[in-house]
C-alpha cells in the first residue's frame, strides 16, 4: 500500500490525502508570516485541500541556505486547512 507523504530533504511528513488525490504540489513560502530566521512557514495544495506546515531549525540564521535549513529542521506545525472550491 502506498503511503502519501511530503519530503523536505531528510524530513518526511506522512499525510492522509483526500480520496482520489495522490499528489501534493506547489508548496510556497509564507515569508511574511515567518517570525524569525529559525521558523519557516509553507502552504501546499492537495486538490481540493490546502495544507499548512511550519519547519523549525534552532541553529538557523538569516544567512542559512534553504537546503541547509530544511536538512536540519523539524516539523513544528501541521494543519489540514481549507477546501478549495
Amino acid at each position: 500500500m502506498l503511503v502519501p507523504y511530503i519530503t523536505f530533504g531528510k524530513l518526511i511528513i506522512n499525510i492522509n490525502l483526500p480520496k482520489g488525490c495522490n499528489t501534493v504540489c506547489c508548496f510556497e513560502a509564507l515569508e511574511e508570516l515567518n517570525p524569525n530566521p529559525q521558523t519557516k512557514r509553507r502552504i501546499g495544495i492537495a486538490n481540493p485541500t490546502k495544507y499548512y506546515i511550519e519547519l523549525y531549525n534552532d541553529k538557523a540564521t538569516n544567512k542559512t541556505k534553504p537546503d541547509d535549513f530544511i536538512e536540519n529542521s523539524k516539523l513544528s506545525f501541521f494543519h489540514k486547512g481549507t477546501l478549495i472550491l
